[in-house]
């Protein structure tokens, strides 16, 4: 994201007008008359990590009851499981699973 020198708004990419043979583009403020061409091609890589997930219940014996599932991780057969109303009453109940072999945790619902 670019902002603006002049105001400090976020700048937006349109093409010029009366251009019709170039692919001029340019930074536009909304909010304020600046504009600058871009005089050259432009692009950002980012590397986003996966932020790890939490145990939703912290207690151990709240783990308790298996249910036969397939974990997305390591392919083991089994899971423990808990049900919690995450959403409104009238919504059917989120269903968690943590695997009994690696620890894997997903939702489901």
């Amino acid at each position: 994201m670019f902002f603006c020198p002049q105001c400090g708004n976020i700048l937006l990419i349109e093409k010029a007008a009366g251009r019709s043979t170039d692919s001029v583009y340019r930074w536009v403020c909304k909010t304020c008359p600046y504009i600058c061409n871009i005089k050259s091609e432009m692009y950002f890589d980012m590397n986003l990590e996966k932020k790890e997930v939490d145990d939703v219940i912290d207690d151990e014996a709240n783990w308790s009851e298996t249910v036969e599932t397939k974990c997305g991780k390591c392919d083991h057969n089994k899971a423990y499981f808990q049900m919690f109303q995450t959403r409104s009453a009238d919504e059917p109940m989120t269903q968690f699973f943590k695997c009994c072999k690696c620890g894997h945790q997903w939702k489901e619902g």
